[in-house]
């Protein structure tokens, strides 16, 4: 029987079913495994922080740190967490060059102004 659309995972292939149903490391786990000597996790370990990928507390894994400071020291210094994709905006509508990233800024400068609008009318 084969698992139903629920029980796949993220896009991208890194599992086509959740890490419990199956022995096969995917092709992410398998590129941390690359790393498991610097890391100092076990395939094991790897595996059980791999699947809280999708949870809140991913980020207080071990796996997750490690894999960071091993960055930030190849690096020299912090390397972003996250980042913004810079996919091209088009639109029949939109006749400049714009991209995601310019759309997230745009967001954040209205949304201060707003919040800088707000705690003007509270002092009032």
């Amino acid at each position: 029987m084969s698992p139903g659309p629920s029980s796949q995972s993220s896009v991208g292939s890194n599992r086509t079913e959740p890490a419990h149903a199956t022995s096969e490391p995917g092709s992410t786990e398998l590129a941390v495994r690359a790393l498991s000597r610097r890391s100092e996790l076990s395939n094991d370990q790897i595996r059980r922080d791999l699947s809280h990928e999708k949870a809140r507390d991913f980020e207080e894994t071990r796996l997750y740190v490690r894999v960071f400071e091993i960055a930030d020291g190849r690096a020299g210094k912090p390397v972003p967490r996250a980042v913004v994709p810079q996919i091209p905006l088009s639109s029949p509508k939109i006749t400049r060059q714009l991209t995601t990233d310019w759309f997230a800024s745009r967001v954040e400068v209205r949304y201060e102004a707003c919040m800088q609008r707000l705690k003007a009318q509270q002092v009032r």
